[in-house]
């Protein structure tokens, strides 16, 4: 169950986002599904030439505490013949990384980008503003770092033993 302080904070952090991205809409719920949740679509990685999907919901965990989760995808509807690799190499960058991790949904061949943490209510809402920046900075460019490595995987250019051969690694 969402609080006002959730849907209060998500469509303030939607006034803030529609200046840096695009196609950003907030979803508050309905009786079926009431988590709402804030989409948007970042122009940052490769100097803009690739566009990051990004959906950030906030849980309500227990009084005075909600969990904040930002979604990005990364790549949609990988080919299946370069499945196992690329779960190689998603294991093998999360080796390197402490905030958040890269995952795939084997559904819809899907990889992804995924971090949360919990945010205080009771802090002011600028601190929180100025820390989900912060890591917003640092996911796009853990995002961005990793994108050619894993680009290079879905398309089977490249295996897991390659890329630790060549040194291929990602430092957050």
């Amino acid at each position: 169950m969402s609080e006002q302080w959730e849907v209060g904070f998500l469509e303030f952090l939607e006034v803030i986002l529609r200046e840096i991205s695009s196609d950003t809409q907030l979803d508050l719920g309905d009786e079926n599904d009431n988590q709402p949740k804030l989409r948007c679509i970042f122009p940052g990685l490769r100097g803009g030439e690739a566009e990051l999907p990004m959906e950030i919901t906030v849980e309500h965990l227990k009084e005075g505490s909600s969990q904040l989760q930002l979604y990005c995808m990364i790549f949609d509807s990988i080919p299946q013949a370069s499945i196992p690799e690329v779960e190689k190499i998603v294991m093998r960058l999360n080796e390197f990384i402490t905030l958040g991790n890269f995952g795939i949904y084997y559904r819809s061949r899907q990889i992804f980008f995924n971090h949360a943490y919990t945010v205080e209510t009771e802090t002011n809402t600028e601190g929180v503003l100025q820390n989900i920046g912060i890591t917003l900075d640092i996911i796009m460019e853990t995002v961005d770092n990793a994108y050619d490595l894993l680009q290079k995987a879905v398309k089977m250019e490249i295996t897991c033993a390659e890329a630790v051969e060549q040194n291929l690694v990602l430092v957050q």
